[in-house]
This record gives structure tokens, sequence and C-alpha cells, in this order.
């Protein structure tokens, strides 16, 4: 079920916020590419991602530089450090998430996800 996350114009491109959804702590991100949200929290220390810094569709952990990718959770460490991602949608100025679609990414041993950066 869509919950209400926040206004749109709470969030700008290039902004990002953690907001209780449901009671999971969601990291919502804001980029040129668009909105997306994955779990808030680093699996490694709990660092919270909404305070890292963004490089186009991947959030590097505050505390120790772990990557995640914002459109898969993925995390460059290992399968084991992945994190949920939820499906977001903008509808009348506010930002939706849907709790209910979080999953984990199916991953191939073959690729390399973080190659391009």
């Amino acid at each position: 079920m869509w919950r209400k996350a926040i206004p749109l114009k709470d969030l700008p491109s290039g902004q990002s916020a953690c907001v209780n959804i449901d009671g999971i702590r969601i990291g919502l991100f804001h980029t040129t590419s668009g909105l997306f949200a994955i779990d808030n929290t680093c699996p490694h220390q709990e660092g919270e991602l909404d305070q890292g810094t963004v490089d186009g569709i991947v959030v590097f952990c505050p505390l120790h530089q772990w990557r995640f990718r914002l459109t898969d959770g993925l995390c460059d460490v290992g399968s084991s450090y992945d994190l949920s991602s939820y499906e977001t949608r903008v509808h009348e100025g506010w930002i939706w998430i849907n709790p209910e679609s979080g999953q984990l990414a199916e991953r191939n041993d073959d690729i390399d996800y973080f190659e391009d950066g």
C-alpha cells in the first residue's frame, strides 16, 4: 500500500532524507536520474545513508564509504550487505513510497555492478 512520505518541494534535486514508513527507515534520494528509495541503514556499522555522498546513482556510506546503488540497493562489498529498494512516485506534490514493494535485487556473480564507479 502506498504511503505519503514527504512533500516533493522539501526534497529538491541533489538532496536526500530519511523517512519512517510503517516502521521501516527508508532513505529517499532525489538525483538528476530520478527519485530512489532504499533501506537507510548501512548493514556494516549502521551508517545513515541519507547522510552519505551521492555520485550519480550510488550513495557512499558516511562511515566507511561502502557503496550502494540507489536503483536496486546492491552493495559493492557483496550480496550479504545488499539493501531493499522501494517503489516511489510523485502524486499531487507529494513523494509516495510503497513499503510492500521492498525487495532485494537478484545478482549475477559474473557481473561487476560497480565497474563504472
